[in-house]
């Protein structure tokens, strides 16, 4: 597989602006791209919308519910890094109150939030939403504002140019 990460936040304006793309591109997706959605936590709230994305991913609702949380933020304005905001958009949206607490105060969110800081280092993240195809290939779809409609073109040229090269 070839891995896609993007580094993203839901507390991101330029992020906010590329999901409707990359929603579109996920349902089209190279079989062979694997991609994966890490939340950058390297500003003030946004560790804990890191918690907010690992919460809908481990109740299997990220891919779904992504956009809305996104439209809670930057449209409706609620402080969604706030927990209590949180559990209550969640209930709204039909997910159990008593599961979304456990989950998002559970270990294991934790350690990946402790990851994405990690791998976010390790990649160098300084802007998102910034996309890597297969470790090697990096888009800043920050510097592209305007520009968005084109990224998951040249996601798709990257990934095949790494199918290519490992042939």
């Amino acid at each position: 597989k070839i891995e896609v990460i993007e580094f993203f936040s839901f507390g991101c304006g330029h992020c906010k602006s590329f999901e409707p793309f990359l929603q579109d591109w996920m349902k089209k997706a190279p079989a062979d791209a694997q991609v994966r959605r890490i939340p950058a936590v390297f500003q003030p709230g946004w560790k804990e919308l890191g918690k907010v994305y690992y919460t809908l991913e481990a109740l299997g609702e990220a891919d779904k519910l992504a956009p809305a949380v996104f439209e809670a933020i930057h449209t409706d304005g609620k402080r969604m890094e706030k927990s209590d905001v949180f559990f209550a958009w969640a209930a709204s949206k039909g997910l159990d109150a008593a599961k979304v607490k456990s989950t998002y105060d559970g270990f294991s969110v934790d350690g990946k939030v402790r990851r994405a800081e990690q791998l976010a280092r390790a990649y160098d993240v300084q802007f998102v939403p910034n996309i890597y195809i297969d470790g090697k290939y990096q888009i800043l779809a920050d510097k592209l504002t305007g520009q968005l409609a084109g990224v998951p073109a040249a996601m798709d040229y990257l990934i095949a140019v790494s199918r290519k090269e490992r042939k």
